[in-house]
């Protein structure tokens, strides 16, 4: 895909298919943000 250097926000991204969407859009390079109602499972999906 062309995605490197983009920006990408995955709304919902913290669970589920967005999840899957924010992960695989992280590893084309672009980069991601994600908003989810629960704070804690948008956390700790880029969380080291």
């Amino acid at each position: 895909m062309k995605l490197k250097g983009k920006t990408a926000l995955v709304a919902g991204g913290g669970k589920g298919i967005g999840r899957c969407i924010a992960l695989a859009l992280a590893r084309e390079g672009t980069q991601t943000a994600v908003a989810d109602l629960l704070v804690k499972n948008a956390v700790e999906l880029f969380a080291p």
